[in-house]
């Protein structure tokens, strides 16, 4: 079975590595320093806006392909554990499953994201619960580091922001990345273009 070659539709580029910590609005989450004195108010006072986690984004990411595709607005699931019988500790961060198209996995990561491709291809070839077919191509998303500083008006802001993606596909075994180096760059519609290709057998 060949691979789809999203050459036609998209193009690759590279951005810089930022990583930032987490801190909650409202205090430190470190229990080494007391909330209160004057040690910790100066450390979250460098922090003052609650930070978004990974999971709580890819519930706000799904959200926004929903309104995509007619048919993905009951077919998206995050995070959730055991839809793979043969895996059942993984879980991917977006699973698409849509009638009569083949499942999609996406995998998200914030900046620099350096594990995101090792997840993508830990999906290959894997099956869903009741489906007949395997995980033939997987998207795997970096996300920039301004969308993980502040949690007010997210979706917008997905809407607005261009992502890092590439495609793994192929053998679990010897995956090939599309493409071969450096990153596509595009906004929500040109992930969900990405996606729908994935979803055809090619």
């Amino acid at each position: 079975m060949s691979r789809m070659d999203p050459s036609t539709a998209y193009s690759a580029h590279s951005y810089s590595e930022t990583p930032l910590p987490l801190c909650l609005s409202g205090g430190c989450d470190s229990p080494a320093i007391p909330q209160g004195n004057s040690q910790s108010d100066s450390y979250c006072n460098s922090f003052e806006v609650a930070r978004t986690g990974e999971d709580s984004f890819n519930g706000h990411f799904a959200n926004a392909l929903r309104n995509k595709h007619p048919l993905w607005s009951d077919a998206l699931t995050v995070g959730k554990p055991g839809v793979f019988p043969d895996a059942p500790r993984i879980r991917p961060d977006i699973l698409i499953r849509a009638p009569s198209a083949l499942p999609v996995v996406i995998e998200t990561e914030f900046e620099p994201a350096s594990g995101v491709e090792g997840d993508a291809k830990a999906r290959l070839g894997l099956v869903p619960a009741s489906a007949s077919d395997p995980i033939e191509q997987v998207i795997a998303v970096r996300l920039p580091d301004s969308l993980r500083q502040e949690q007010a008006g997210l979706p917008a802001r997905i809407a607005a922001t261009d992502f890092g993606y590439c495609v793994i596909s192929g053998d679990p075994s010897a995956p090939v990345r599309w493409p071969a180096s450096g990153w596509l760059t595009g906004g929500i519609d040109d992930i969900a273009r990405c996606i729908e290709h994935a979803m055809v057998s090619q």
